[in-house]
């Protein structure tokens, strides 16, 4: 009965934290209104092409995202707006701000870095544009599966997406080598996408480039056991 009793005062204690919590999010949304609401839908007019709606609509959907996720209203229309500078849609780029928002708290990132995540790979992997909800769940696959994180996999790919690109690795390569180098190593994300960014930018340079050809056009002849050699001149 004692055990009983505990654990329905911790029930009650965490749905009193909730209620708290949720109670506090609307305080805070309701005392921003006034100060950084306006601001933020302002801002967010300068970068889209389209009408807004209603500015109680907005205001309604705003509250509702950062309500979901425990952010300020302020901070999912400043989220918001950078999506929409991208080109994207207001009704895209609140769902793009919801993703990021995701990212965040299941991946470990605060919410600068998920942002900045998704739209650096996006832009590197432009195949991949329209599908960073599947990025999102791709990384935290990952994660779930081997000793790597999701936030050194988001590192990662800011550091050194573009250079693996320029020398065709693909999106899918680039997270496998970060999880077979991250998971044996324990290095941060950072660290290996610098120690990638610095072979990738070497292995694209012209006298790598020339070293790399030339080997490719060195005659071979298998020897009597068998084993390939190049000839010699």
């Amino acid at each position: 009965e004692q055990i009983s009793h505990m654990s329905a005062v911790m029930a009650q204690f965490g749905f009193t934290m909730n209620v708290m919590t949720l109670v506090s999010s609307a305080f805070s949304n309701a005392k921003e209104d006034a100060f950084e609401l306006s601001k933020g839908i302002a801002d967010l007019d300068k970068v889209t092409a389209e009408a807004l709606p209603s500015n109680t609509a907005l205001r309604k959907d705003v509250f509702a995202l950062g309500n979901e996720f425990y952010e300020l209203g302020s901070v999912v229309l400043k989220n918001t707006a950078i999506f929409a500078q991208q080109g994207h849609s207001v009704k895209k780029s609140f769902d793009l701000a919801r993703t990021s928002m995701i990212a965040s708290k299941a991946a470990g990132l605060d919410l600068n870095e998920a942002v900045e995540f998704l739209t650096s790979t996006t832009k590197t992997y432009t195949e991949l544009e329209g599908k960073h909800e599947g990025i999102v769940d791709r990384i935290i696959a990952v994660e779930q599966k081997h000793a790597v994180t999701a936030k050194d996999l988001g590192n990662v790919f800011k550091v050194t997406g573009n250079a693996a690109k320029l020398v065709g690795v693909t999106f899918e390569e680039l997270l496998g080598i970060e999880t077979a180098i991250g998971s044996v190593t324990r290095a941060t994300g950072t660290a290996v996408g610098q120690s990638l960014k610095t072979i990738f930018a070497r292995l694209n340079s012209p006298e790598v480039r020339q070293a790399l050809s030339s080997f490719t056009k060195v005659d071979t002849f298998e020897n009597k056991n068998g084993q390939v050699q190049a000839k010699s001149f």
